[in-house]
């Protein structure tokens, strides 16, 4: 409601400056798709989204195996904003026991042009040689795919002692992270794993439209190396990892740059030690400030499990001390995190412990603002009960101070998805519930448009079967003005359609014009939402400008405007121009 108010505010104000609406606006009402199934005779793992794509589709990428040729493969499928599932489409496949693997949602981008890129490792291990590659490919739609580039390979003969038991099986290229900047610069981190069990980070980055740079070593270990992220600050990168060594002390430890290039990273810094530690997320808490989130503690009665963080400042180049955000009663889950917006941010996460003999679990959010966390629980009512299981599983925050948490309860008989709005902290919409959306042991996977649209995903672990529904929560472009057309109406001139003025773009929603030419039969005087009897559509006229041809000699042009949300589309039909001359 909040968000259609602020487009009225904002089309009154515009329309006080000397601005006319060609017609009422037409909000796009919230509605939710049916469960949709896809089926398939395959073993799907692991299905993670990368995001939209420019056919206003989710895109979820997956690795899987078919029994019937013994094939191993990486593929995506696409959702539609009414839930219908589109693929699977393949990325690549083998026979040869080659390995595929994706980190989840650290593994893809989305350049401003629109192109999905995705990072993926795979790898081949058996007794006689081992080999793994760390890839890059791009795609438009998420369905056609270009030629992977290889951005890292390893190579071990025979011999080797990555062939053995112990080693075979983390030789070679192995965890990595990868994030963009506000300049749309690629910064990607990765472990490659040496014979002699040498731990190794590298660090590459890719300015927008130019090539990868070469790889720049960041820190080398004789411990384990686990929980890699990489993420951008106002002056560089941030990087953080999590070390194992022999005698099981675990340590977390950082290293930040002053710009693109690896010659600028520091030495890597360590941050905590534990037992029991592992890194979480590096996450935006205010405008310079980012917060490496960790959860440590819990390995032995009576030392309970605490999510902590240190904040380093981009402005100073400093780290604050350790600070604990929440001690869990019980176990924990894992942590969710929304891009910082408007500033704010907001991490989500579970908690669940057995009392009286029953496991109770609370989801639970902190909201960021400038830096300062406020616990909140999602569902004061819902979020707890005997034997439930309920816990974050996405989270995503709109400009305008929106924040939408989809949790999963299994409590009783009847497990369901759940999305919980707020506003700056405050319930702000009633819950939707999914009852057709159930626990799975992989996980449920919530995505979201940049508007807060929510894609849900569910999937048994090897499972053949995809179950999805859509939350559509977007408003259809308003066009405040009319489509004119510009230029002379005369044989061999170019003419052009002048764009309306479309509703400002408040919660990130990307609109996509589109334009058909028509020649008519006569005048057309006034803007129109259907097309007129004595018109037809110019074949291939589809651009925003048209040369006119001698044969338009006393037609008169017409331009069709189609402004596309993810969701909603709205037309204008110009008037026409003077008769050809």
């Amino acid at each position: 409601m909040f968000r259609k108010l602020v487009s009225s505010i904002v089309v009154f104000a515009l329309a006080t400056i000397g601005l006319t609406q060609a017609g009422p606006a037409q909000a796009w009402p919230d509605y939710s798709s049916d469960v949709n199934v896809s089926e398939a005779l395959e073993n799907r793992w692991d299905p993670f989204p990368i995001g939209k794509s420019v056919n206003s589709e989710m895109v979820y990428v997956y690795n899987g195996y078919k029994d019937s040729d013994q094939s191993r493969f990486l593929k995506t499928f696409t959702v539609s904003s009414t839930g219908t599932i589109h693929g699977p489409f393949l990325i690549e496949s083998n026979t040869n026991n080659k390995n595929y693997w994706i980190a989840d949602e650290a593994s893809s981008w989305i350049d401003s042009n629109g192109v999905i890129n995705l990072i993926y490792g795979a790898s081949i291990r058996g007794e006689s040689s081992s080999q793994s590659t760390l890839n890059h490919i791009t795609s438009r739609d998420g369905q056609v795919w270009s030629t992977p580039t290889v951005l890292e390979t390893t190579s071990e003969p025979a011999g080797s002692a990555c062939l053995e038991n112990q080693m075979m099986s983390s030789c070679g290229v192995g965890q990595y992270s990868v994030a963009t900047n506000s300049l749309g610069a690629v910064g990607l981190a990765y472990v490659i794993v040496a014979p002699d069990k040498t731990n190794k980070v590298h660090y590459r980055t890719k300015p927008f439209g130019k090539s990868w740079s070469a790889g720049t070593v960041l820190n080398t270990s004789d411990k384990n190396l686990f929980g890699l992220i990489i993420k951008p600050t106002t002056k560089g990168w941030l990087a953080a990892w999590t070390s194992i060594g022999q005698d099981n002390l675990r340590s977390l430890m950082s290293s930040f740059s002053t710009g693109d290039k690896g010659s600028s990273f520091t030495a890597p810094q360590l941050r905590a030690t534990g037992s029991c530690l592992y890194s979480e997320r590096i996450h935006q808490t205010a405008l310079n400030k980012f917060a490496v989130i960790y959860v440590s503690g819990g390995c032995t009665e009576g030392d309970p499990t605490k999510l902590s963080n240190q904040v380093f400042d981009a402005s100073t180049s400093r780290f604050a001390s350790a600070q604990v955000l929440y001690t869990f009663e019980g176990g924990n889950g894992r942590v969710h995190q929304t891009k910082f917006v408007g500033g704010q941010s907001a991490i989500g996460f579970s908690d669940y412990a057995l009392r009286n003999q029953n496991y109770e679990e609370t989801a639970k959010y902190i909201l960021f603002r400038n830096g300062v966390g406020s616990l909140q629980n999602v569902n004061v009512d819902s979020s707890q009960g005997e034997f439930g299981n309920q816990n974050v599983v996405g989270m995503h925050l709109d400009v305008l101070g929106h924040l939408s948490v989809v949790w999963q309860s299994s409590r009783g008989l009847a497990p369901s998805l759940t999305v919980s709005s707020f506003f700056r902290g405050n319930r702000s919409d009633t819950d939707v519930t999914f009852p057709g959306m159930s626990f799975s042991t992989s996980g449920n996977q919530a995505s979201f448009s940049p508007d807060g649209d929510v894609y849900l995903l569910n999937s048994m672990y090897g499972s053949t079967t995809i179950k999805t529904r859509v939350r559509i929560r977007s408003d259809a472009p308003d066009l405040m003005s009319d489509v004119k057309i510009l230029g002379t109406a005369k044989a061999n001139a170019t003419i052009s359609a002048k764009l309306p003025l479309v509703t400002p773009n408040l919660i990130g929603q990307r609109w996509n014009f589109s334009y058909q030419w028509y020649s008519c039969q006569y005048r057309v005087t006034e803007v129109l939402s259907i097309a007129t009897e004595n018109c037809s559509a110019i074949s291939g006229a589809t651009a925003a400008t048209y040369k006119l041809k001698s044969s338009h000699k006393g037609k008169f042009l017409q331009v069709k405007l189609s402004v596309k949300s993810d969701n909603a589309t709205q037309v204008q039909f110009s008037a026409s121009t003077l008769a050809v001359k």
